[in-house]
Protein backbone atom coordinates (compact mmCIF):
# COMPACT_ATOMS: atom_id res chain seq x y z
CA UNK A 1 0.00 0.00 0.00
CA UNK A 2 1.31 3.55 -0.58
CA UNK A 3 1.00 6.70 1.94
CA UNK A 4 0.13 9.77 1.86
CA UNK A 5 3.30 11.81 1.49
CA UNK A 6 3.94 15.77 1.92
CA UNK A 7 3.48 18.87 -0.99
CA UNK A 8 5.67 22.25 -0.91
CA UNK A 9 4.75 25.41 -2.92
CA UNK A 10 7.49 28.41 -3.19
CA UNK A 11 6.21 31.56 -4.82
CA UNK A 12 7.85 34.64 -5.61
CA UNK A 13 5.30 37.18 -5.81
CA UNK A 14 7.96 39.38 -7.49
CA UNK A 15 8.22 36.55 -10.43
CA UNK A 16 12.21 36.64 -9.59
CA UNK A 17 13.27 32.75 -10.86
CA UNK A 18 15.03 30.90 -8.38
CA UNK A 19 16.24 26.96 -7.71
CA UNK A 20 14.78 25.38 -5.04
CA UNK A 21 17.00 23.02 -2.43
CA UNK A 22 15.69 20.47 0.11
CA UNK A 23 18.19 18.81 2.25
CA UNK A 24 20.54 20.15 -0.19
CA UNK A 25 18.50 18.52 -3.37
CA UNK A 26 18.38 20.81 -6.08
CA UNK A 27 14.26 20.19 -7.31
CA UNK A 28 13.82 22.24 -10.01
CA UNK A 29 16.24 21.46 -13.19
CA UNK A 30 15.14 25.02 -14.57
CA UNK A 31 15.04 28.46 -12.41
CA UNK A 32 11.34 29.10 -11.87
CA UNK A 33 9.35 31.84 -9.75
CA UNK A 34 7.08 29.16 -8.97
CA UNK A 35 8.20 25.96 -7.35
CA UNK A 36 5.16 23.01 -6.44
CA UNK A 37 6.96 19.33 -5.32
CA UNK A 38 4.78 16.33 -4.18
CA UNK A 39 5.81 13.42 -2.25
CA UNK A 40 8.15 14.95 0.22
CA UNK A 41 9.18 12.33 2.76
CA UNK A 42 7.38 13.75 6.80
CA UNK A 43 9.76 14.80 9.76
CA UNK A 44 12.40 18.10 9.39
CA UNK A 45 13.74 19.23 6.47
CA UNK A 46 15.88 22.49 5.19
CA UNK A 47 14.53 24.62 2.83
CA UNK A 48 16.70 27.26 0.71
CA UNK A 49 16.62 29.41 -2.13
CA UNK A 50 18.90 30.16 -5.32
CA UNK A 51 18.00 33.10 -7.05
CA UNK A 52 19.06 33.25 -10.90
CA UNK A 53 20.22 36.27 -9.88
CA UNK A 54 23.37 35.52 -7.68
CA UNK A 55 23.41 38.99 -6.38
CA UNK A 56 20.39 38.49 -3.84
CA UNK A 57 20.56 36.62 -0.84
CA UNK A 58 19.65 33.68 -0.72
CA UNK A 59 17.30 32.48 2.08
CA UNK A 60 16.59 29.60 4.09
CA UNK A 61 14.46 27.86 6.69
CA UNK A 62 13.81 24.84 8.84
CA UNK A 63 10.25 22.98 8.76
CA UNK A 64 9.16 19.84 10.39
CA UNK A 65 7.00 18.47 7.45
CA UNK A 66 3.70 16.65 8.84
CA UNK A 67 2.45 13.52 6.26
CA UNK A 68 -0.75 14.38 4.56
CA UNK A 69 -0.34 18.30 4.69
CA UNK A 70 0.13 21.21 1.54
CA UNK A 71 3.01 23.36 2.93
CA UNK A 72 2.47 27.09 0.74
CA UNK A 73 5.52 29.47 1.05
CA UNK A 74 5.90 32.94 -0.48
CA UNK A 75 9.56 34.75 -1.09
CA UNK A 76 9.08 37.59 0.42
CA UNK A 77 11.33 40.64 0.25
CA UNK A 78 11.54 42.86 4.03
CA UNK A 79 13.53 46.56 4.45
CA UNK A 80 14.96 48.23 7.48
CA UNK A 81 16.66 51.40 7.27
CA UNK A 82 19.56 50.67 4.29
CA UNK A 83 18.70 47.12 4.15
CA UNK A 84 17.03 44.64 2.01
CA UNK A 85 16.90 40.87 2.44
CA UNK A 86 14.71 37.99 1.36
CA UNK A 87 13.14 35.57 3.78
CA UNK A 88 10.95 32.67 3.18
CA UNK A 89 7.24 33.26 4.59
CA UNK A 90 4.56 30.53 5.24
CA UNK A 91 1.46 31.37 4.12
CA UNK A 92 -0.62 28.37 5.01
CA UNK A 93 -0.22 24.72 5.76
CA UNK A 94 -3.68 22.48 4.61
CA UNK A 95 -4.62 19.34 5.29
CA UNK A 96 -5.77 16.54 3.14
CA UNK A 97 -9.23 14.82 3.14
CA UNK A 98 -9.51 11.55 3.12
CA UNK A 99 -10.77 12.20 -1.20
CA UNK A 100 -7.58 13.88 -1.48
CA UNK A 101 -5.24 11.84 -0.21
CA UNK A 102 -7.03 8.59 -2.46
CA UNK A 103 -6.74 10.85 -5.51
CA UNK A 104 -3.57 12.72 -4.97
CA UNK A 105 -1.67 9.04 -4.03
CA UNK A 106 -3.87 6.02 -5.58
CA UNK A 107 -6.61 4.20 -4.40
CA UNK A 108 -4.87 2.07 -2.46
CA UNK A 109 -3.76 4.12 0.53
CA UNK A 110 -4.21 3.98 3.97
CA UNK A 111 -6.52 6.47 5.12
CA UNK A 112 -5.38 9.08 8.16
CA UNK A 113 -6.31 7.26 11.23
CA UNK A 114 -4.89 4.00 9.65
CA UNK A 115 -1.47 5.47 8.72
CA UNK A 116 -1.30 6.59 12.86
CA UNK A 117 -2.56 3.01 13.70
CA UNK A 118 0.66 1.86 11.49
CA UNK A 119 3.36 4.69 12.05
CA UNK A 120 3.22 3.54 15.79
CA UNK A 121 3.34 -0.57 14.72
CA UNK A 122 6.45 0.25 12.54
CA UNK A 123 7.99 2.68 14.97
CA UNK A 124 7.74 -0.70 17.98
CA UNK A 125 9.58 -2.89 15.17
CA UNK A 126 12.57 -0.37 14.45
CA UNK A 127 13.31 0.30 17.54
CA UNK A 128 13.77 -3.76 17.88
CA UNK A 129 16.96 -3.18 15.86
CA UNK A 130 17.39 -0.05 14.57
CA UNK A 131 20.19 0.30 11.45
CA UNK A 132 22.60 3.38 12.01
CA UNK A 133 21.52 6.00 9.73
CA UNK A 134 23.39 6.49 6.65
CA UNK A 135 22.92 9.74 4.49
CA UNK A 136 23.92 9.35 0.91
CA UNK A 137 26.20 12.10 -0.48
CA UNK A 138 23.96 15.05 -2.47
CA UNK A 139 23.27 14.56 -6.01
CA UNK A 140 23.68 18.41 -6.76
CA UNK A 141 24.60 21.15 -4.12
CA UNK A 142 24.01 24.76 -3.17
CA UNK A 143 27.79 25.70 -2.97
CA UNK A 144 29.03 29.10 -4.07
CA UNK A 145 31.70 29.35 -6.31
CA UNK A 146 33.91 32.62 -6.49
CA UNK A 147 37.16 30.53 -7.61
CA UNK A 148 36.89 28.02 -9.82
CA UNK A 149 40.98 27.46 -9.29
CA UNK A 150 40.12 26.06 -6.58
CA UNK A 151 39.24 22.43 -6.13
CA UNK A 152 36.60 21.21 -3.24
CA UNK A 153 36.55 18.28 -1.27
CA UNK A 154 33.71 15.59 -1.41
CA UNK A 155 34.58 13.71 1.78
CA UNK A 156 35.62 14.51 5.06
CA UNK A 157 38.80 14.46 5.97
CA UNK A 158 38.28 12.64 9.52
CA UNK A 159 37.10 9.52 7.92
CA UNK A 160 33.19 11.31 8.59
CA UNK A 161 30.74 8.64 7.39
CA UNK A 162 27.47 9.14 8.75
CA UNK A 163 26.17 11.99 9.88
CA UNK A 164 24.76 12.76 13.71
CA UNK A 165 21.51 10.96 13.81
CA UNK A 166 18.63 13.57 14.14
CA UNK A 167 17.66 13.03 18.12
CA UNK A 168 21.60 12.98 18.81
CA UNK A 169 22.37 16.24 17.07
CA UNK A 170 19.19 18.08 19.26
CA UNK A 171 20.96 16.66 22.54
CA UNK A 172 24.60 18.33 21.62
CA UNK A 173 22.63 21.36 20.10
CA UNK A 174 21.21 21.23 23.94
CA UNK A 175 24.66 21.75 25.40
CA UNK A 176 25.84 24.06 23.54
CA UNK A 177 23.06 26.29 23.98
CA UNK A 178 23.41 26.09 27.64
CA UNK A 179 26.92 27.32 27.67
CA UNK A 180 26.20 31.15 29.04
CA UNK A 181 29.67 32.67 28.36
CA UNK A 182 30.43 33.00 24.23
CA UNK A 183 33.86 31.71 24.40
CA UNK A 184 32.63 28.77 26.65
CA UNK A 185 30.22 28.15 24.25
CA UNK A 186 32.89 27.71 21.52
CA UNK A 187 35.31 25.58 23.48
CA UNK A 188 32.14 23.41 23.80
CA UNK A 189 31.13 23.31 19.97
CA UNK A 190 34.56 22.72 18.56
CA UNK A 191 35.02 19.69 21.14
CA UNK A 192 31.42 18.54 20.19
CA UNK A 193 32.02 18.49 16.79
CA UNK A 194 35.54 17.03 16.67
CA UNK A 195 33.85 14.00 18.83
CA UNK A 196 30.91 13.55 16.37
CA UNK A 197 30.22 13.53 12.33
CA UNK A 198 28.14 16.06 11.07
CA UNK A 199 26.24 17.04 7.79
CA UNK A 200 26.87 21.14 6.43
CA UNK A 201 23.39 22.11 7.53
CA UNK A 202 24.10 20.79 10.86
CA UNK A 203 27.04 22.60 11.37
CA UNK A 204 25.09 25.80 10.10
CA UNK A 205 22.79 25.46 12.57
CA UNK A 206 25.41 25.41 15.06
CA UNK A 207 27.27 28.23 14.14
CA UNK A 208 23.77 30.26 13.91
CA UNK A 209 23.72 29.46 17.87
CA UNK A 210 26.55 31.93 17.99
CA UNK A 211 25.68 35.64 18.72
CA UNK A 212 29.28 37.40 17.08
CA UNK A 213 30.45 37.11 13.39
CA UNK A 214 34.12 36.54 14.56
CA UNK A 215 32.86 33.33 16.61
CA UNK A 216 31.09 31.93 13.88
CA UNK A 217 33.98 32.29 11.44
CA UNK A 218 35.94 31.04 13.62
CA UNK A 219 34.07 27.98 14.37
CA UNK A 220 32.94 27.50 10.79
CA UNK A 221 36.71 27.55 10.07
CA UNK A 222 37.36 24.90 12.70
CA UNK A 223 34.58 22.99 11.43
CA UNK A 224 35.54 22.06 7.73
CA UNK A 225 37.68 19.12 8.25
CA UNK A 226 34.62 17.23 10.36
CA UNK A 227 32.12 17.99 7.95
CA UNK A 228 30.49 14.82 5.96
CA UNK A 229 29.72 16.67 2.92
CA UNK A 230 32.07 19.60 2.34
CA UNK A 231 30.67 19.99 -1.56
CA UNK A 232 27.68 21.71 0.64
CA UNK A 233 29.68 23.89 2.79
CA UNK A 234 27.73 26.73 0.82
CA UNK A 235 25.35 26.25 3.61
CA UNK A 236 27.24 27.44 6.02
CA UNK A 237 28.51 30.04 4.34
CA UNK A 238 25.02 31.99 3.96
CA UNK A 239 25.02 32.24 8.41
CA UNK A 240 26.96 35.24 7.95
CA UNK A 241 26.24 39.18 7.56
CA UNK A 242 29.30 40.36 6.21
CA UNK A 243 30.88 39.33 2.46
CA UNK A 244 34.23 39.41 3.93
CA UNK A 245 33.72 37.03 6.36
CA UNK A 246 32.65 34.56 3.39
CA UNK A 247 36.28 35.89 1.69
CA UNK A 248 38.14 34.97 5.03
CA UNK A 249 35.97 31.53 4.96
CA UNK A 250 37.31 30.68 1.50
CA UNK A 251 40.79 31.74 1.92
CA UNK A 252 41.47 29.49 5.36
CA UNK A 253 39.85 26.22 3.93
CA UNK A 254 40.11 26.07 0.53
CA UNK A 255 43.66 27.85 0.67
CA UNK A 256 44.91 24.68 2.32
CA UNK A 257 43.05 22.25 -0.31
Amino acid sequence: MLRAQVALEVTSPEKKKFYLFVNGLKENETPKSKVRIKNLQEGPSHLKIIFENRDINNPQTKVNFEVGKDYIYEIKLYSNLDRNWYALNLLEVNEWSEKQIKKKVGADTLSLSELKIAELKADSILKVNQPVQIIAKPKDTALRVTDTARVKRDVSEHNCLSPLHPEGFVLISKKIEDEPLENKKLEKAKQLIQENCLSAIQLMELIQLFDFEVSKLELAIYSYPYCFDPLNYGFVEDVFEYESSVTKLHNEIYAKE
